[in-house]
């Protein structure tokens, strides 16, 4: 069966998400649109929402522990890009 436009768009965002951790601090863990995105993913799936969300939090590799301003955007535990990190270099590339 082929998979539908609404189904690959779901796919594309939840793909994004894991390549671009700015999209991901303004869209992923504990927003409405990562819950309703994972939702989705989860009734074609076949498996509920809580393990689409683990699925795909898992493949984004965020850390969400607060870092200084100072700090090239990682996290100094764990070595992966911090949510912080990338709205503070998104919020510069902007200019504010």
């Amino acid at each position: 069966m082929p998979v539908s436009a609404d189904a690959r768009a779901v796919d594309h965002i939840l793909e994004r998400l894991t390549l671009d951790p700015k999209l991901a601090y303004f869209m992923g863990f504990g927003t409405e649109s990562f819950h309703k995105l994972t939702e989705a993913y989860a009734e074609r799936a076949g498996i509920d929402q809580k393990g689409a969300e683990k699925i795909w939090l898992d493949r984004m590799k965020l850390c969400f522990k607060p870092i200084s301003r100072g700090d090239d955007g990682r996290c100094p535990s764990c070595g992966e890009m911090s949510s912080l990190g990338a709205f503070i270099d998104a919020v510069d590339e902007a200019g504010e």
